[in-house]
């Protein structure tokens, strides 16, 4: 090979790696501005209702389904933080859209849990039982492959 052919050859290298490096940007960018989407007052009011155990506020917000299927920037929905928290009525209250059609099988962005996974992962017995009697899969597995039957 003569240096002409080398310099060619390295030179169309720096430019494949410069490539990646854009292209890996540019997805890290595209990433973080989804994350940024901007999320209504009604799913705001329902997940300050879920953190704070306000089940009349919860209540009321039932009527706004769509705050129900917005997610945060880990891809959790309201129905992720009432599995994983510890007030019984709040993720009952939350259940009740499940009747609706709601799927109890949305997964997180980040580790692919679930609702019933989330709740064996916090030790929350009551969260766990009530999933089940609405339909919650003990079979489906998180991202590390580890289903709610091998957590518990």
């Amino acid at each position: 090979m003569n240096t002409y052919e080398e310099y060619e050859e390295e030179e169309l290298n720096d430019y494949i790696i410069q490539l990646s490096i854009q292209d890996s940007c540019q997805d890290a960018f595209l990433k973080s501005a989804a994350s940024l989407a901007p999320v209504t007052d009604e799913n705001l009011r329902v997940l300050a209702a879920i953190e704070q155990g306000d089940i009349w506020v919860l209540r009321e917000m039932l009527r706004h389904t769509f705050a129900f299927r917005e997610s945060d920037s880990r891809g959790w929905l309201p129905i992720h933080r009432a599995a994983s928290q510890p007030v019984l009525e709040v993720l009952e209250t939350v259940l009740r859209l499940a009747a609706q059609g709601f799927s109890l099988e949305e997964r997180t962005v980040v580790g692919g849990e679930t609702p019933l996974t989330l709740a064996v992962k916090a030790g929350l017995v009551q969260n766990v039982k009530s999933l089940l009697q609405y339909g919650a899969s003990p079979h489906n597995t998180n991202s590390k492959n580890e289903s709610p039957l091998l957590l518990w």
